[in-house]
């Protein structure tokens, strides 16, 4: 069994978060040349009310960032973010079920 890592752990409002990617997500970020930070970036973009939507809905989202060509999933589970995978593309197919947020250019 492969462990995820930590890609960042912080504070908001008194409650403590971590973001991690699985094996995959990480393996797809090397393989694209996907940064962390391009990552995190992603993320940190969307709004609280954003993040307590997927936590509460038990969903996937697919946040893509079209001025620089890429794309994160993600889900959440309490104060964890997990990167499920990285796409080097903003034009990506969904799978039913997941919530979609797009940054425009």
């Amino acid at each position: 069994m492969t462990k995820d890592k930590s890609l960042l752990q912080f504070k908001f409002e008194n409650q403590s978060y971590s973001i991690r990617a699985t094996a995959h997500a990480v393996e797809r970020m090397d393989e694209r040349n996907i940064t962390e930070f391009q990552v995190a970036s992603a993320i940190f973009g969307l709004t609280l009310e954003t993040l307590d939507e997927l936590r509460d809905s038990n969903q996937d989202l697919a946040i893509i960032v079209e001025e620089e060509n890429y794309s994160v999933v993600i889900c959440r589970s309490k104060n964890t973010i997990k990167v499920i995978t990285v796409i080097a593309k903003s034009n990506i197919w969904v799978k039913d079920g997941t919530k979609v947020f797009k940054y425009n250019s």
